[in-house]
C-alpha cells in the first residue's frame, strides 16, 4: 500500500459508513454552521439539560464541539449517576462530530468514485484518490480537538467505570467514536507510511488504545444483536480490532449460535443449553472439562471452542404421605419418579376403640374402594394413603 494508507483507509471507513450500517444514523441533513461562536449559544451544561443541548448540536458540528468542552468543564465535580449521562452525551457528540465529517466528505468521494458502494474498489486503486484524501483529511474541522476531549472525558479503558460506560452506549455511537480518535491519529501521523497497518490491535500504542477499546465493545453489541457485519469488517480493516470466533460445543444439547468477538473481550454468557434427562453444569475451556469459563473474568485471545458439561439429572420424586386415620401425624417418604414406595405395614399406633383391626391403604379416604399394591403400583406424583381400620 503507498505511503498514504492511513489516510485513505481513514476516509474509506468514514465513508462507508453512510452506506452501510448506520444509515439512518446519518440521516440528519446538515444545516449551514452557525456564524456565532458556538459556545456562546450553550447554557452550561450539566447532566440534567446534555440531552436538550445534543438535539441542538444535530446539525452543528462546531455547537457538537462546543458542548464536548462544556462537559469536559463539569464531569470533574459529577457525580456517579451525573458522571454517566455527561460520558454518554460525550460519545453522541463525538460521533456527531465524525458524522458531520463523513456526510461533508461524502460527495466529493463518490464523485471521484462513481459507485459508492464499492468500497473494495477503492482499497484495490488508492492511487486514484490519494491526492483528494489527503487534501479532504488534512481540512477534517474540530478533529483532533474532539478526539482530545472525547479522551480526557471517557473512563479509561480496562476499569469497571469503562465497562460501566460501554454497557449503556449505543454501538454505532462507539464505531463513530473510535473513528474519529484513530483519525485524529491519522491524520497527526500523515508522513507516517504505515500507520493504520503497524497498529496491533491486540496491544494497541497508548494513542489509539481507547479507539481500540471502543472498537472491541462496539463489536460486542453488534454480536449480541446480531448486527452490524459491513461494520466489523470496516473495523478490522483500521486494525482497531481483530476478531475471533467463539463456538459452543453443546455436547448433545441445544445448539448454541457461534460468536465473533474481538481480541479482549468478554464473551456475554449465552442462555444454559438443554439436554433431556441431564444437567447443564457450564461451559469448559477443555474438552475434557479441566478448567471452567468465567464469564466474569475471561476474555478472548484467539479462536476458542467452549465445551458444555453435562450430569445425569437426578430423577425427580414425589412424596408419599401415609395418613394413618388415627389420631396421629402423618408420616411421609420421598419416591423416585416411577418407583415403589415401601410397605409401612399397619400404623403404630391402634385406634382406641373400634373399628381398630388395620386393614391396608387405600388411595380414597372414607370409601377405602381402591387399595394401594406396593410391589405393583408405581409412584408418579405427589401422593395421600389412607389407612382402613375394621
Amino acid at each position: 500500500m503507498n505511503k498514504n494508507r492511513s489516510a485513505f483507509v481513514i476516509l474509506a471507513f468514514l465513508t462507508a459508513g453512510i452506506f452501510l450500517s448506520c444509515t439512518e444514523f446519518f440521516s440528519t441533513s446538515l444545516f449551514p454552521w452557525a456564524a456565532r461562536d458556538p459556545a456562546s449559544l450553550l447554557p452550561p451544561v450539566t447532566a440534567g439539560n446534555v440531552q436538550e443541548l445534543l438535539k441542538l448540536s444535530e446539525s452543528n458540528p462546531d455547537m457538537a464541539l462546543a458542548l464536548l468542552k462544556g462537559i469536559k468543564d463539569t464531569v470533574s465535580g459529577a457525580s456517579d449517576e451525573e458522571l454517566a449521562a455527561l460520558q454518554g452525551a460525550a460519545l453522541e457528540a463525538a460521533a456527531l462530530i465524525a458524522a458531520a465529517n463523513a456526510v461533508a466528505l461524502g460527495p466529493t468521494i463518490l464523485n471521484t468514485l462513481g459507485n459508492a458502494n464499492d468500497i473494495s474498489g477503492m482499497m484495490e486503486d488508492p492511487d486514484s484518490v490519494k491526492d483528494m484524501i489527503l487534501d479532504t483529511l488534512n481540512s477534517l474541522p474540530n478533529l483532533e480537538e474532539s478526539s482530545s476531549l472525547l479522551t480526557e472525558i471517557l473512563p479509561e479503558p480496562g476499569t469497571q467505570a469503562f465497562d460501566d460506560f460501554v454497557e449503556k452506549a449505543n454501538s454505532e455511537d462507539l464505531v463513530m467514536a473510535a473513528a474519529l480518535i484513530i483519525a485524529a491519529e491519522a491524520k497527526g501521523n500523515i508522513d507516517d507510511p504505515d500507520y493504520i497497518s503497524n497498529i496491533d490491535p491486540e496491544n494497541p500504542p497508548a494513542e489509539a488504545a481507547l479507539a481500540a477499546a471502543l472498537a472491541v465493545a462496539a463489536v460486542g453489541k453488534m454480536d449480541e444483536s446480531g448486527t452490524g457485519g459491513s461494520l466489523k469488517d470496516i473495523l478490522k480493516g483500521l486494525n482497531l480490532v481483530k476478531l475471533y470466533t467463539i463456538t459452543f460445543e453443546s455436547n448433545g444439547g441445544s445448539s448454541i449460535a457461534q460468536r465473533e468477538l474481538g481480541a479482549g473481550a468478554k464473551i456475554s454468557k449465552p442462555a444454559d443449553p438443554v439436554l433431556d434427562g441431564s444437567v447443564f453444569e457450564g461451559w469448559y475451556k477443555e474438552a475434557d472439562f479441566t478448567t471452567p469459563w468465567d464469564f466474569d473474568v475471561d476474555t478472548v485471545t484467539a479462536d476458542i471452542t467452549l465445551y458444555a458439561k453435562w450430569d445425569i439429572a437426578p430423577p425427580t420424586q414425589y412424596t408419599v404421605t401415609f395418613e394413618g386415620n388415627n389420631g396421629e401425624d402423618a408420616v411421609t417418604e420421598a419416591v423416585d419418579d416411577g418407583g415403589y414406595a415401601a410397605d409401612p405395614g399397619a400404623p403404630a399406633v391402634i385406634p382406641a376403640s373400634p373399628p381398630d383391626i388395620f386393614a391396608g391403604w387405600y388411595t380414597d379416604d372414607g370409601t377405602f374402594l381402591v387399595p394401594w399394591t406396593f410391589a405393583s403400583d408405581p409412584v408418579t406424583a405427589d401422593i395421600t394413603l389412607y389407612a382402613k381400620w375394621e
